[in-house]
């Protein structure tokens, strides 16, 4: 918790500018994590490379990770219309 704070204050500092809660929530954004589960856990080369050498029980990682993430997104209900009405 210390090191979002101290995170959110050197953007802050940075980016007077910027919204800050807007940037912090694009940087932990989950779809944004698909692309190091790839690099860090592998995806479908790595996938491809270890069915070659006999390993039938691969996965593809990220594969398995977007689709926990779809199914969680899917399970949220979506915040109401915050839309003035018009009159």
């Amino acid at each position: 918790m210390r090191s979002l704070r101290l995170y959110l204050h050197s953007v802050r500092n940075t980016y007077k500018f910027v919204n800050v809660d807007c940037l912090s929530s694009i940087a932990l954004h989950p779809y944004y994590k698909l692309a190091y589960i790839e690099l860090a856990w592998g995806g479908a080369k790595e996938q491809e490379a270890e069915f070659e050498v006999g390993n039938f029980e691969a996965k593809n990682w990220q594969d398995e990770a977007r689709k926990i993430l779809e199914k969680t997104v899917s399970n949220i209900a979506a915040p109401p219309c915050t839309t003035a009405a018009t009159t």
